[in-house]
């Protein structure tokens, strides 16, 4: 997968994202964003939002599971907002 198409994926899945979640940042930088995947049983807070750019979300998008579409709950361009949703995920488990 080259970075065009990595590009044209995060496009869609931020669009797809910010009408699910209005409050999702959308101001995303491709150098350096924040994404927020669904926590398992027992993730912890770094396990459910991390820092990518557009390279590091390509790799990790090829490395992932099947679901990986489905995991990924939202993307930010600002970490504050990240890092709450993030927290808010985890308390709601």
């Amino acid at each position: 997968m080259d970075n065009k198409v990595v590009a044209q994926e995060l496009i869609k899945v931020s669009r797809d994202l910010l009408a699910a979640n209005p409050q999702m940042d959308s101001s995303i930088n491709p150098k350096k964003f924040w994404v927020v995947v669904s926590p398992r049983e027992h993730s912890e807070l770094i396990d459910v939002y991390f820092d990518t750019d557009l390279r590091g979300f390509g790799l990790w998008s090829r490395g992932g599971s099947a679901s990986f579409w489905n995991e990924v709950v939202a993307i930010y361009g600002n970490e504050a907002k990240a890092r709450k949703h993030a927290q808010d995920l985890l308390d709601k488990r």
